[in-house]
C-alpha cells in the first residue's frame, strides 16, 4: 500500500514521537495540557483498554502499525480540542480516513472500561463520604455533589442563507475532588440545562427518594437550575448583594 512520504515519517516525527516525547522529559504540565492526562493516568488508561484495541496495519506488509498507544493519544486530543481529523493528521502524521475509524473505537474501548467507574452513591455511608469531602476541601456543608450542565456542538448546517448548529448536552454531577458521580448524555443541545435535569433519571430518582441521601443533604448548581429545597444555586446578580450573599 503506498503512503506519502510525510506519513511514513511518523514514527520520528510525528506528535508521538517527538512533540509528547519532549513534554513528557522537558514539560509535564504542558504533556497534561496536550492529552488533559497525567503520563501515570494515560500509562493505567492504556493498560485497561489495550485488549479492546485492535492493531491495525496501514502497509500491505504489515510493516507500519498504529500502536494502541497513538490511537489513545490521538483519541484523547480529539476529546481535549475538537480538533479536526485534518488537523490532527498533519500533527501526528497519521490518515484522517484512519483517525475516522478508530477514535470511535477507542472512544467505545474507554466506556466499556470505565462505566463500571462512574456511579451514583448507592448508600447513605457513600454520600457521607462526599459530603465530608466537600466540607473540608471547599467549606460546604451538607453538599453530596456540584451539579452543572455543557453544550457541545456536532454538527453545522447550512439552510439557505443560514448556517445553524445542532448538538447534544452533557448533564454531570461531581463529587468534591471533580470525579464524576453520575452523567447524562445526549439530550437536544437546544434544551437548557434546567430542563435536561427535570427530564433526566438522576431528578427522577432524587424526587422519588430512590437515593438514600443523608437528612439535609443537598447538591449545588448555578442559575439555570431550578431552587429546590435540595437544590442550591447562587443568589440573583440583578440585585445588590451584601457581604453574608456574596460568601454564600
Amino acid at each position: 500500500m503506498w503512503v506519502k512520504p510525510w506519513i511514513s515519517r511518523r514514527d520520528t516525527l510525528g506528535a508521538s514521537a517527538k512533540l509528547l516525547a519532549e513534554l513528557l522529559v522537558e514539560d509535564p504540565t504542558s504533556y497534561k495540557n496536550h492529552l488533559r492526562i497525567t503520563k501515570q493516568n494515560f500509562d493505567t488508561l492504556l493498560d485497561c483498554v489495550m485488549p479492546r484495541i485492535r492493531i491495525l496495519k496501514i502497509d500491505a506488509h504489515m510493516r507500519d502499525a498504529l500502536t494502541p498507544k497513538l490511537k489513545m493519544e490521538v483519541t484523547l486530543r480529539y476529546l481535549a480540542t475538537g480538533d479536526s481529523f485534518t488537523s490532527l493528521q498533519y500533527l501526528y502524521r497519521v490518515p484522517k480516513s484512519k483517525i475516522s475509524k478508530f477514535i470511535p473505537e477507542v472512544c467505545e474501548a474507554i466506556y466499556d472500561s470505565l462505566k463500571k467507574c462512574i456511579k451514583v452513591p448507592s448508600s447513605e455511608k457513600e454520600w457521607k463520604k462526599v459530603i465530608q469531602g466537600f466540607s473540608a476541601r471547599w467549606n460546604l456543608p451538607n453538599c453530596a455533589g456540584a451539579l452543572d450542565g455543557k453544550r457541545s456542538e456536532v454538527l453545522s448546517i447550512q439552510v439557505q442563507n443560514f448556517t445553524t448548529t445542532r448538538g447534544h448536552s452533557v448533564l454531570a454531577l461531581v463529587d468534591d475532588q471533580y470525579c464524576f458521580q453520575y452523567i447524562d448524555v445526549g439530550a437536544n443541545g437546544r434544551a437548557s440545562d434546567g430542563g435536561v435535569f427535570s427530564k433526566s433519571s438522576l431528578n427522577s430518582a432524587i424526587e422519588n427518594n430512590l437515593l438514600k441521601l443523608p437528612p439535609n443533604a443537598v447538591f449545588v448548581a448555578d442559575d439555570a437550575f431550578p431552587l429546590k429545597e435540595y437544590l442550591l444555586k447562587p443568589y440573583s446578580h440583578t440585585h445588590t448583594l451584601n457581604t453574608k450573599r456574596k460568601d454564600f
